[in-house]
Parts: structure tokens; sequence; C-alpha cells
């Protein structure tokens, strides 16, 4: 049973012993991607400080994802480590792409109260049982900078703490064999705050982004089709937007393809109900309709709890 297969089974059982709804507030994803520089393809937003403050959905849904090292388990993880108060906490995400490091944002905590937290993590290098073995602070483009790691069971990790104001920037490497990546790490950085300067261009797809704002979650890609799910042949990029009601979600999909004849084809599997983008593992869905067709269709979908978690799992698979 590989990583991917055992986090599936993680989260879902997780969140069917809970049996809570999940509730969250609306996201805006095109005021997150202007933050991200170019060359990030795909990013996840979600509101979690309303996931945190909340005791069920901090227990039925961001523990397992913990265990199952998914994008929102990794940043409540960082928010337990440096003890942010959840309730500071507006929008989380998590962003990829090629030759870059993956950077998580944390939109609401101020530097006040993160420094103190990132300097306490100095104190840890070289304590008595403790992984961490490195730690140092810089100023980069005016901003303080920490770099920090060591090693954790089988892995070896490289963290970057980029502090702005209002907003804590996370950047992780990890490596099973030999030394992460800290000059993607560093490089990736530098690329962040030059983003915030101005200096290179926002991650694309600001339009996709926007028309994907009022979910409880939502993911924009720019299609990688060696690694991207689901997919069908001509997608150049994909998005959705998920509106959680208790089991019930309902899902706003976003798509583009290369060729007309290439979306007609989609949408025919969809009308269908065969499509991948109705199902694909543990992701189930049933088709409620086009919203607009042409060769950047858009169509609406419904699903439960399980379904979604699904859906999670095939598009962002970190």
């Amino acid at each position: 049973m590989n990583r991917f297969t055992i986090s599936i089974a993680l989260m879902i059982s997780a969140l069917f012993m809970g049996g809570q709804a999940l509730w969250a507030a609306e996201v805006a994803p095109d005021e997150v991607m202007v933050q991200y520089p170019a060359g990030y393809t795909h990013l996840f937003v979600a509101d979690l400080g309303t996931l945190l403050s909340d005791p069920a959905l901090a227990n039925g849904l961001i523990d397992p994802l913990q265990r199952a090292n998914q994008p929102l388990g990794e940043l409540a993880a960082v928010v337990q480590l440096l003890q942010i108060d959840p309730h500071s906490l507006s929008v989380a995400a998590m962003g990829e792409g090629p030759n870059l490091t993956p950077f998580a944002l944390l939109e609401g905590p101020s530097a006040q109260s993160i420094l103190p937290a990132l300097q306490g993590l100095q104190g840890a290098v070289g304590a008595p049982g403790s992984p961490y073995t490195n730690w140092k602070a810089e100023t980069i483009g005016g901003f303080p900078v920490v770099f920090t790691g060591g090693v954790f069971g089988p892995v070896q990790i490289q963290w970057a703490y980029i502090v702005m104001p209002q907003v804590l920037w996370v950047g992780t490497e990890v490596s099973f064999s030999g030394q992460p990546n800290v000059d993607r790490l560093r490089a990736s950085a530098q690329q962040i705050i030059a983003r915030y300067f101005g200096q290179v261009g926002p991650m694309a797809e600001l339009i996709t982004a926007r028309d994907l704002r009022g979910g409880t979650i939502a993911f924009v890609r720019i299609t990688d089709p060696t690694r991207d799910q689901p997919l069908l042949p001509g997608e150049s990029v994909m998005g959705f937007s998920a509106q959680i009601n208790g089991d019930s979600v309902s899902v706003k999909f976003e798509l583009r393809f290369e060729t007309d004849a290439q979306a007609q084809a989609a949408l025919a599997q969809l009308q269908a109900g065969q499509s991948s983008y109705l199902t694909a593992q543990l992701y189930q869905a049933q088709f409620i309709g086009l919203l607009y067709d042409g060769r950047s269709p858009a169509f609406e979908a419904q699903t439960d709890l399980k379904g979604l978690a699904g859906l999670l799992l095939l598009t962002m698979p970190f």
C-alpha cells in the first residue's frame, strides 16, 4: 500500500467516524493568488481559522489531515508549533510549482506574535533529543527570514519562515536521502519577497481564481498532464470551489481546453455521467448542470464529504 492510498484511508475513516458537518467562511482565491509569484502553478485555499477554532472540525478533519501529511494538516502543524491563536487566522493557502519550493501562506497573525516563537526554535538546536540541527535568522528585502531544520525520523527537513505584516510564509524542503534542496528554498523565498515588491509578476490564472470565489475551499491549477488528476485530454487549466452544507457539498468546476473539440468531448462525457471529473478513485459526484460551455466550460456537481475528501486528495497530493 503506497503513501497516497494510506493518506486516503486515514482521512476518509476519520471524517466519517467523527460524523461532523463542515462549515467554513467563503474564500477569495484570487486575492491569495496575487501574492504568489509567477512560476507557481497549483494553489489551494481554505479558511483554516474557522476549522481550527471549532473543536469538532479540528478533531474530525484537521487531526487526520496532519496524520496524512496533507496541506491543511501541515498548515495546522505550523500553527500549533508556533502557538498561533486560531482566531487570528483568516486565509490559509499552499502553492507549488515546477522547480520551486512549496510555500504555505497564513494570513492574520502579527509579526509581534510570530517572531518570539521563531526565536524560540533557536533554543531547540542541539538540545537533548531535539531533531533541530540548525537555525539562522536573516533580513531579506527588509523582512525577517528564519531558516531552520533538522532530522525528523526518516527524513531531513529545512524550512524558511518569512515574516511580513499580518502574513507568515512557510517554505518546506524534504529529503528522504541526502540533504534537502536549500538553494531552491532560498531562491523561492527571494521570489516570494520580490513578488511583494512587484518586482516579478503574479501567479497566472487570476481570472479563473476570481470566478471561483464564494466556496468553502478553492483550488486552481495550470495542468501538468504528467501528474495531475482528474484529467481529460487537452485540459490546460482546472479549478473548483466547494461549498459545504452539512454532508452535502456543491462543487463548481472551471475548465479550459486547448481546442473546442476537446472541450466538447469532455462535456459529452460529463453529461453522460462517465467523466473522471465525476468519478475517480474515492471521489464520486453527480453532474448537476452545465453553467457555460465553449473552450472554457464550467459545470456544477454534487457530492458528499467522502467525495470531497477524495477530490482533495486527487488534486493536492503533496
